[in-house]
């Protein structure tokens, strides 16, 4: 039997976890449907047309405005506009991340997707999430990047490691000795909810509540 670490190797999604995905994937179909004069609605069906994955759902930004004859270089440029004007961080996303770091815990984003449009979300928003840009210079935070499904990822990466991941979407299928907190905002539970391989919340204050436990019984 795999021997598991008593240190807690700790990930956190980006997607619709610490960011709100849908609103910015919605405002960047706006801007696509404005630049091509196509409408909306017609840009918005078209995304998911343009997955290289069709279980993953692997986006291909650059294949879908190209279909309308945009130019993506300057396509990218807008994308990071949108990102860096739209506030699109959970307002409990940075007190979250901050919170972990100040209890000593050493928090990953793990994201699944391409790796240029995964980096353009993320990138603009990692000061933010650190409490500033000396906060960040000081003390970065690490980002991981994959194509593969989260639990694969992390049994071959975390070999015998104990660990929790915090993410929206549930049942990934995690490695032994690894906890998942499904983030479930819609379920407005006033508590953590246990479930079979980890945990239920509804707010990332009630994951915190949950990561902390997770280290008393380490303890």
């Amino acid at each position: 039997m795999q021997k598991i670490s008593n240190t807690l190797s700790l990930h956190v999604d980006f997607d619709s976890t610490l960011f709100n995905t849908r609103r910015f994937a919605d405002d960047l179909c706006r801007d696509i449907a404005g630049q091509a004069q196509v409408p909306f609605e017609r840009v918005k069906a078209d995304t998911q047309r343009h997955h290289k994955d069709p279980d993953l759902k692997h986006y291909d930004f650059e294949r879908h405005v190209a279909i309308y004859g945009l130019d993506p270089r300057v396509m990218w440029q807008r994308l990071d506009a949108i990102v860096r004007s739209g506030d699109y961080l959970f307002e409990d996303s940075a007190a979250f991340i901050q919170g972990l770091r100040a209890a000593g815990f050493e928090p990953r984003i793990l994201t699944f997707g391409e790796a240029s449009i995964q980096r353009a979300k993320i990138l603009p928003n990692l000061a933010a999430l650190a409490g500033g840009d000396k906060a960040y210079a000081a003390h970065p935070l690490e980002v991981e990047i994959t194509l593969r499904k989260k639990g694969e990822f992390l049994a071959e990466a975390y070999p015998g490691q104990r660990g929790a991941l915090v993410d929206d979407v549930p049942d990934q299928q995690l490695p032994p000795g690894f906890t998942e907190i499904h983030l479930d905002r819609p379920r407005g539970l006033t508590a953590p909810e246990a479930k079979s391989g980890g945990f239920t919340v509804s707010n990332l204050e009630q994951a915190r509540q949950v990561i902390e436990s997770l280290r008393e019984t380490a303890a």
